[in-house]
Protein backbone atom coordinates (compact mmCIF):
# COMPACT_ATOMS: atom_id res chain seq x y z
CA UNK A 1 0.00 0.00 0.00
CA UNK A 2 0.71 3.36 -0.56
CA UNK A 3 -0.15 6.49 1.37
CA UNK A 4 0.06 9.96 0.71
CA UNK A 5 -1.58 13.54 1.11
CA UNK A 6 -2.57 16.14 -2.09
CA UNK A 7 -3.39 19.75 -0.92
CA UNK A 8 -6.43 20.85 -3.22
CA UNK A 9 -7.43 24.32 -3.71
CA UNK A 10 -10.53 25.79 -6.05
CA UNK A 11 -7.96 25.22 -9.12
CA UNK A 12 -8.27 21.75 -11.06
CA UNK A 13 -5.03 19.65 -10.06
CA UNK A 14 -3.89 15.80 -10.97
CA UNK A 15 -4.61 13.73 -7.32
CA UNK A 16 -3.96 10.52 -8.82
CA UNK A 17 -1.86 9.70 -12.21
CA UNK A 18 -2.91 6.73 -14.40
CA UNK A 19 -1.36 3.62 -13.59
CA UNK A 20 -2.19 -0.29 -15.56
CA UNK A 21 -0.78 -1.74 -12.25
CA UNK A 22 -2.85 0.08 -9.57
CA UNK A 23 -5.71 -2.49 -8.51
CA UNK A 24 -7.71 -0.35 -5.68
CA UNK A 25 -7.61 3.16 -5.40
CA UNK A 26 -9.28 5.60 -2.22
CA UNK A 27 -9.58 9.07 -1.75
CA UNK A 28 -10.70 10.90 1.11
CA UNK A 29 -11.61 14.02 1.95
CA UNK A 30 -9.69 15.15 5.12
CA UNK A 31 -10.32 18.72 4.88
CA UNK A 32 -13.13 21.04 5.93
CA UNK A 33 -14.62 22.03 3.02
CA UNK A 34 -16.30 19.83 -0.45
CA UNK A 35 -14.18 18.54 -2.70
CA UNK A 36 -15.09 17.43 -6.52
CA UNK A 37 -12.87 14.00 -7.97
CA UNK A 38 -13.36 13.46 -11.73
CA UNK A 39 -11.31 11.94 -14.59
CA UNK A 40 -11.86 15.39 -16.60
CA UNK A 41 -10.30 17.98 -15.48
CA UNK A 42 -13.07 20.45 -17.19
CA UNK A 43 -16.09 21.43 -15.17
CA UNK A 44 -15.07 19.20 -12.26
CA UNK A 45 -17.65 21.40 -9.79
CA UNK A 46 -20.15 20.89 -11.99
CA UNK A 47 -19.85 17.62 -13.08
CA UNK A 48 -17.55 15.72 -10.46
CA UNK A 49 -18.07 13.22 -7.94
CA UNK A 50 -18.77 15.30 -4.84
CA UNK A 51 -17.20 14.50 -1.80
CA UNK A 52 -18.05 15.94 1.97
CA UNK A 53 -15.55 16.44 4.42
CA UNK A 54 -14.93 12.87 6.28
CA UNK A 55 -15.83 10.93 3.18
CA UNK A 56 -14.37 8.57 0.35
CA UNK A 57 -14.68 7.37 -2.73
CA UNK A 58 -12.60 3.60 -3.47
CA UNK A 59 -12.41 2.05 -6.80
CA UNK A 60 -11.85 -1.38 -6.35
CA UNK A 61 -10.51 -4.08 -9.43
CA UNK A 62 -11.86 -7.26 -7.77
CA UNK A 63 -15.50 -5.50 -7.59
CA UNK A 64 -15.40 -4.16 -11.09
CA UNK A 65 -14.28 -0.38 -11.00
CA UNK A 66 -11.19 0.62 -13.00
CA UNK A 67 -8.75 2.05 -10.11
CA UNK A 68 -6.13 2.26 -12.98
CA UNK A 69 -7.82 6.02 -14.21
CA UNK A 70 -6.48 9.62 -13.74
CA UNK A 71 -8.07 11.70 -11.30
CA UNK A 72 -8.32 15.13 -10.75
CA UNK A 73 -10.28 17.29 -7.70
CA UNK A 74 -11.10 20.64 -7.09
CA UNK A 75 -12.49 22.15 -3.73
CA UNK A 76 -15.10 24.35 -3.52
CA UNK A 77 -13.27 26.28 -1.17
CA UNK A 78 -10.35 27.34 0.40
CA UNK A 79 -7.70 24.05 0.27
CA UNK A 80 -8.35 21.17 1.37
CA UNK A 81 -6.25 17.97 2.42
CA UNK A 82 -6.70 14.57 0.54
CA UNK A 83 -5.89 11.85 1.30
CA UNK A 84 -4.81 8.68 -1.37
CA UNK A 85 -4.27 5.08 -0.93
CA UNK A 86 -3.19 2.88 -3.57
CA UNK A 87 -2.87 -1.09 -3.90
CA UNK A 88 -0.41 -2.51 -6.27
CA UNK A 89 -0.70 -6.25 -7.53
CA UNK A 90 -2.56 -9.07 -6.36
CA UNK A 91 -5.55 -10.51 -8.09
Amino acid sequence: MVFRQVNVGTVAVQVVPYNPKRTCLSIMNNGDAKVYVSQDPQKILQEGFPLDPGRYISLIKALGDDPTIEIWAQAETGTQDVRIEEEFGGK
